[in-house]
């Protein structure tokens, strides 16, 4: 449980767990590693994730909601930096517990590589916008759960969606 006002960096390809009743209210940053959001309050009141590719596995950076989490209309969730050479992407997936995640965020992305949502036996519902004036890469809704997308895409044409 984090109870303050400030901001979490995370530089390492470690993985952040946060659950519980969460206060934190700044922004968190992520430049390689995951951050797992555990539980309907592990957002806490935080508005602005931001995951910078990295270099450090299949999923790359990432984000994963747990056990209903909802991402409300307040919150961005940014996706930054991704390459397809290396390969440097940007993942927000769901774990295999079966329950419903929520994406009611607005959500950025920007590169050339590919930005994921990965679902595991949960759902993962897309309710917001998805958007960037200059990404050139993927983007791609895949797992074994199931996912949807009921948001808008405001993409260039020159990115590919599947």
């Amino acid at each position: 449980t984090l109870a303050w006002s400030g901001s979490l960096t995370n530089l390492l390809t470690c993985n952040v767990t946060l659950s519980g009743a969460n206060t934190f209210s700044g922004p968190m940053t992520f430049n390689a590693g995951m951050l797992v959001l555990s539980g309907p309050q592990s957002p806490g009141n935080s508005t602005n994730f931001l995951l910078n590719a990295s270099v450090n596995s299949t999923v790359g950076t990432r984000l994963t909601l747990s056990g209903g989490v909802t991402l409300r209309s307040a919150v961005t969730v940014s996706m930054l930096g991704t390459t397809d050479s290396p390969d440097a992407r940007c993942t927000i997936g769901t774990a295999n517990d079966n329950l419903t995640n929520i994406l009611n965020c607005s959500i950025v992305v920007g590169g050339s590589g590919l930005v994921q949502f990965l679902t595991g036996t949960g759902e993962m519902d897309v309710n917001s916008s998805i958007s960037s004036s200059d990404f050139t890469g993927r983007c791609n809704l895949r797992g074994s759960g199931v996912g949807h997308l009921y948001g808008t895409l405001n993409l260039p044409n020159s990115a590919a969606v599947s």
